[in-house]
């Protein structure tokens, strides 16, 4: 009987440091829960309010308009005086062809401001998705360290360097063709020697401002 009674108290013995161990373990997860909703309370404070990265989304859009837009109006008034040139060479300057030339340079010059804003919206959108990338790149390093003062401090840092970000600028090529525009014919014409001789309005304008 006292060898029942010594393994009961064995048993006992056994249940309680298992009751322990279960206690200790569910304590633990507590805690790793609580280190988990500090670390993403850290990284949502930052990520998930707009304001945040407004001023870099405005700095973004505005940057690159800034930068291409004058160009294009650049390039769009140098196209429509090249035209303006070529025509009053050939004598067209009061012809249905040059119409079509004003047509097509308004029609590459929306083609190509249409473009422009979507390479701008483009951009936006492929900084929205770094910075979705980052937040959950920094979800995922918090459930691996499960150190929340780690995370909030790389988020920080990763906050702070993607506001430092500037727009991806690069230099715009020559958006309006001569080919293109229909001035091969009318250039064509106003170096045409024979053409000078027996059409005597080419190679010179009257005195009607007829560009701008």
């Amino acid at each position: 009987m006292g060898g029942k009674g010594g393994g009961g108290s064995s048993n006992n013995q056994a249940m309680q440091m298992q009751m322990q161990a279960a206690q200790e373990a569910r304590m633990k997860e507590v805690q790793r829960e609580q280190r988990l909703r500090q670390g993403e309370a850290s990284i949502n404070a930052l990520y998930d309010n707009q304001d945040q990265f407004k001023n870099l989304y405005d700095k973004y859009e505005t940057g690159q308009r800034n930068f291409y837009m004058p160009e294009l109006e650049k390039q769009y008034g140098d196209a429509r005086e090249k035209a303006y040139l070529a025509h009053a060479g050939a004598g067209t300057l009061w012809s249905s062809m040059r119409g079509d030339t004003e047509a097509d340079i308004a029609s590459q010059n929306a083609l190509n401001r249409g473009q422009i804003e979507s390479q701008i919206q483009d951009s936006l959108g492929g900084l929205r998705r770094q910075i979705a990338g980052d937040k959950s790149s920094l979800i995922n390093q918090l459930y691996a360290t499960e150190n929340p003062e780690m995370a909030a401090n790389e988020a920080l840092s990763r906050v702070r360097t993607v506001s430092q970000q500037t727009p991806p600028l690069s230099p715009m090529g020559d958006l309006f063709k001569t080919a293109t525009i229909g001035l091969g014919g009318a250039l064509s014409n106003a170096n045409n020697p024979y053409n000078r001789v027996t059409n005597p309005g080419v190679g010179r304008t009257s005195g009607r401002t007829v560009f701008g």
